[in-house]
């Protein structure tokens, strides 16, 4: 994570994330931000942020840092509160995270409570939301005047273009959208391979086409679109979203199988949607799938404790976590703990604020030591963790 930017990398959602947790070193600054996107609230949003940045540089002196150094490290985030149009944002809230060498912002589609936190780790717990209950998709709305794609995830969505990817029906047949209403059309002879001729086929008065050439038209249309669609897929860990009214998605439905892919379908005629609509209803019908996982992984934590099989205990699971043992944990939303892990001696040592400069949150060391060893983690309220304790985990076998 070697970049200074306030803009969506290239990489996933998931990826960023992951380089987040992942990072261990160094002071670290996790800053979580509510925001509004509109007046009156929107006034707060510098307020808060300039709330948050108060105490950082009260953190950040504790820990040693000179006054002129602290300027220094603070001046991307300071740029935003210098700038309140660049946190008028579509999200809910901002984590803003930054070392020596390096400053990151993810929109969060959900509201969070301001947080700051300095340690040699980021805070992570109010990310995990996001990073568990998410899907890469393409989505394509299916209006035969204008062919619109997108590529996004549930924090974000832009516009891209698919190559060969035909922008409405004249493009692929040499006759216009049959469903407008014509007093006079000109169509074209088609060629052996199925590309519009340069004869006159026929001169037809009143409206639409024929029953039998509309149909053909359409479907060769409507094959052109799935081929492009499938070309774009193609290496690619995309779900795919259309959108469109029925006869247009029965008829790309028709015309290519589908069934290797992930795909859901938005009944809805998109055709004046602005991209955040387009993302709201997109991610309406991805968010139910992207969700499944976590009603297993519950499952699983519920099972396990029926059985006595949990470990449980804040430090027994940091001990675990630190020693690759955990498969799956749960975590508490909640609650914090600093401390610190000591693993060659197999001790944790709970520290009250200011203590111990290396001492973090204990709860975010479980997350991020669970994650970095390939296990996962789910971040629930207190009632909803089963057993009896802030935090549990499954081991691995």
């Amino acid at each position: 994570m070697n970049r200074t930017n306030t803009e969506p990398a290239e990489t996933s959602t998931r990826e960023r994330i992951d380089a987040l947790v992942r990072h261990e070193g160094g002071l670290c600054l996790s800053l979580y931000l509510p925001i509004s996107p509109q007046p009156p609230e929107s006034d707060k949003n510098v307020t808060r942020l300039q709330n948050l940045l108060r105490e950082a540089r009260q953190l950040l002196a504790l820990d040693g840092m000179r006054e002129n150094a602290i300027e220094d490290f603070l001046s991307p985030i300071e740029d935003l509160a210098a700038n309140p149009e660049k946190l008028l944002r579509t999200s809910r809230s901002v984590g803003l995270f930054r070392t020596q060498d390096s400053f990151d912002l993810i929109d969060l589609p959900y509201r969070v409570d301001p947080q700051c936190q300095v340690s040699d780790r980021f805070a992570i717990r109010p990310l995990l939301d996001l990073r568990n209950v998410n899907r890469d998709f393409l989505v394509v709305c299916l209006n035969r005047q204008d062919i619109r794609a997108f590529e996004g995830d549930r924090s974000s969505l832009k516009s891209v273009d698919i190559p060969d990817m035909p922008g409405e029906l004249i493009e692929v047949t040499g006759i216009d959208d049959p469903e407008k209403s014509l007093q006079h059309h000109t169509a074209q002879t088609v060629s052996a391979e199925g590309r519009p001729g340069t004869g006159i086929a026929s001169v037809m008065h009143g409206h639409g086409l024929p029953n039998e050439l509309e149909d053909n038209q359409l479907e060769r249309f409507f094959r052109e679109v799935a081929k492009a669609i499938d070309a774009y897929l193609s290496g690619k860990k995309l779900a795919l979203v259309l959108v469109g009214v029925d006869p247009n998605l029965g008829r790309i439905r028709s015309v290519h199988d589908w069934s290797g892919q992930e795909l859901f379908v938005v009944s809805k005629d998109p055709g004046e949607w602005n991209l955040q609509k387009v993302h709201e209803h997109a991610w309406a019908a991805v968010e139910p799938s992207a969700r499944d996982e976590e009603t297993r992984k519950n499952a699983r934590l519920s099972e396990a404790a029926n059985k006595g099989e949990l470990i449980e205990g804040v430090a027994d699971v940091a001990l675990a976590a630190a020693t690759s043992r955990v498969d799956l944990a749960a975590v508490s939303a909640e609650q914090s703990m600093r401390g610190v892990v000591d693993a060659d001696h197999m001790e944790v040592h709970e520290v009250v604020e200011g203590d111990a400069a290396c001492a973090g949150d204990l709860f975010d060391f479980i997350a991020s030591e669970t994650i970095r060893h390939g296990g996962e983690v789910a971040v629930l309220e207190d009632e909803a963790i089963p057993g009896k304790s802030a935090a549990v985990a499954l081991k691995r076998f």
